[in-house]
Order: C-alpha cells, then sequence, then structure tokens
C-alpha cells in the first residue's frame, strides 16, 4: 500500500513512524518545511519527504491529511484531481461538522473520505512532537459520512489498532463535535484561565506541585490550531463552558455562604463520577 501523509507535524509524524514500526515501507511525506521534510527522512520514518510531491500523490492508494481545520478542504479541492479513483483520503482534525460539510461539498464523487480524530495529541507542535508511543491503548473516533464505503471504513479502523489504538468507534458529526466541546475544549479552556489568571508572584513555583503541574500542561497550546478547533466549534463549546458556569458558580456561593454541606455535596459528587469513569 503506497501512503501519503500530507503534514509532518506532531500527529502526521507520529502516524509515519507508527505504520513504519508496523511495516508499511511505501510511505512518502510532504510537508511545507523543507528542515521538517529533511528531519522526517533523516529519522528513517518515511521513505521520502518533499514539500511538494504530486507524483507521490497521484500513485497514493491512501492519503493522511494532517492539516489544521480550515485548510483540509482547500487542499483536497486545490489536489484531488491528481488522485486515482481508487484513492482513500483521511483526516484527524479535532472538530467535524465544518471540515465534512465543506469536504463534501468539493469531493470527486468516486474518492471516498474518511473522517478520522486520533484521541491522542501534544503539546509540542511540529515533528519535535514526535511520538508514536503516545497511540498504545489510546482511543480514536471514526465520524461516519453517508458516502463511505465500509470496506473503507474498516481498513481505516485496521490502520489504527495497527498503529497500537486500542478503542476504535464509529460517530456522528453532531455527536462526536458536542461531546469533544467537553472532554478536549473545555479542558483547554480551563488550564489556559488557570495559567493566565495566575497571581504576580515570582514564586508560584516553589508552591506548585503535582495537581498544578497535570492541569496547566495542556496549557502550553498550539494557538493556531486551537483558535481553529474554539471557532469551528463554537456553539458546543459555549454550552460547556456555560455548564462549567453553573458547577463554578455553586462552589463560589458555599464558600461565600461558609456551607460546609454545599461544599462536601460538590466534592462527593465530583469524586463519584471520575471514579466511573476511571477505575483503578
Amino acid at each position: 500500500m503506497k501512503i501519503v501523509i500530507v503534514g509532518l507535524g506532531a500527529i502526521g509524524s507520529s502516524f509515519a513512524q507508527a505504520l513504519t514500526q508496523a511495516g508499511y515501507q511505501e510511505i512518502r511525506g510532504i510537508d511545507q518545511n523543507p528542515e521538517t521534510c529533511l528531519k522526517a527522512e533523516e529519522l528513517g520514518i518515511v521513505k521520502t519527504a518533499q514539500t511538494e510531491d504530486d507524483q507521490a500523490l497521484s500513485q497514493a492508494d491512501l492519503i493522511f491529511i494532517t492539516l489544521h481545520p480550515q485548510a483540509v478542504a482547500p487542499y483536497v479541492e486545490n489536489k484531488q484531481d491528481l488522485f486515482k479513483s481508487t484513492c482513500l483520503l483521511t483526516d484527524v482534525t479535532g472538530i467535524k461538522r465544518d471540515v465534512m460539510s465543506q469536504v463534501e461539498a468539493i469531493l470527486r464523487p468516486d474518492l471516498d473520505f474518511i473522517y478520522t480524530h486520533p484521541m491522542r495529541g501534544s503539546e509540542k507542535t511540529g515533528i519535535a512532537g514526535l511520538n508514536s508511543a503516545q497511540f498504545r491503548g489510546a482511543n480514536a473516533l471514526l465520524v461516519v459520512s453517508q458516502r463511505n464505503q465500509e470496506s473503507q471504513l474498516e481498513l481505516i479502523e485496521a490502520l489504527y489498532r495497527v498503529m497500537g489504538f486500542q478503542e476504535v468507534s464509529r460517530v456522528d458529526a453532531e455527536s462526536h463535535d458536542r461531546a469533544i466541546a467537553y472532554v478536549s475544549q473545555l479542558m483547554h479552556v480551563l488550564a489556559v484561565a488557570a495559567v493566565n489568571s495566575a497571581p504576580n508572584c515570582e514564586d508560584t513555583m516553589k508552591f506548585a506541585g503535582n495537581s498544578f503541574q497535570e492541569l496547566t500542561r495542556i496549557a502550553d497550546v498550539n494557538a493556531p490550531l486551537w483558535t481553529d478547533l474554539f471557532l469551528h466549534n463554537w456553539d458546543y463549546l459555549l454550552e460547556s463552558i456555560e455548564a462549567f458556569e453553573k458547577e463554578l458558580a455553586r462552589v463560589k456561593t458555599a464558600l461565600k455562604n461558609k456551607d460546609y454541606d454545599q461544599l462536601q455535596d460538590a466534592f462527593q459528587a465530583s469524586t463519584q463520577q471520575r471514579r466511573e469513569w476511571y477505575v483503578d
């Protein structure tokens, strides 16, 4: 199988490494940064890497488009005349409704596009975030389109498992974006807000423990990417923020009123829910 990975950032390069380790030899990379292309070749995670490679695109059986959400449809529209009719396309974007509607509007009728979301990422950007080990035991989502062929969905599922993903689930775009607004995007909102509300104290790190490090890790964000993700999913993210604000107000009121019982109820509810999600 001839595979092309468009975008050798943290996810794209990690995919290349995982697939190479799984025995796939015909992997070619495309990235606008010449230094990234050189690094990918030096690391041996791709057979070749270039800033442009129309020949590789024309021969590809599978193309991973690991670009920012707003760049996926324009890339497909610009390059799809090169793709052979049996070529399968897939993405890794963290939001789906907008990406799917944009791609479906311009995609050639003989092509199939499988929309995916690997639930692993890194605060590191570019090929510096290369780490295929992060996929082991992770979850991945396939957001199904009406035009998808079952055989193609099964192929992508199999590839994700080969790369180390444990749970590969199928969902629809609405369910995906609503859930991601809470489990991923709201968590980044909290981390960013917590870091940006830090007191003006030079000794902050003197008092910081594990909880501070764990909460603030994802505040080290790829700003252009997360700006796109938030704005493409603004409606569901606002719903999650408003639900959080209600719970925050509940704790704030309990503190103002020195209400021991209300605080304890909030803590007990969160403890029970967390233990239902993650069983030690």
